[in-house]
């Protein structure tokens, strides 16, 4: 089996940006389904897990944020580490 080296440009900032972004998310997501309030004056875990503070509203806007928002950062994640796994395996079966 031939070792297909990937330099670093193509697979570093996608791996970190959704690894990061998934990380975040998947707290959010845990928040919200916790129903954990953020905020600046809550403690870390609190605070990493909470979704938008009381500030923000009840309304349309309110629950756009608090519900939008964790998915849109797990979102991001998963679509960046989808690009990396596909460049992997385009690069992989390019060299077969």
């Amino acid at each position: 089996m031939n070792f297909v080296a990937i330099s670093l440009p193509y697979w570093f900032s996608p791996a970190v940006l959704g690894g990061v972004f998934t990380a975040v998310g998947l707290l959010k997501v845990y928040g919200l389904y916790r129903g954990t309030i953020g905020g600046r004056d809550k403690p870390l875990f609190q605070y990493a897990t909470g979704t938008c503070p009381t500030w923000v509203g009840r309304g349309f806007r309110g629950w756009c944020l608090r519900v939008g928002f964790p998915f849109l950062l797990l979102g991001i994640g998963l679509v960046n580490l989808a690009g990396l796994g596909f460049q992997i395996y385009a690069r992989i079966h390019r060299h077969l």
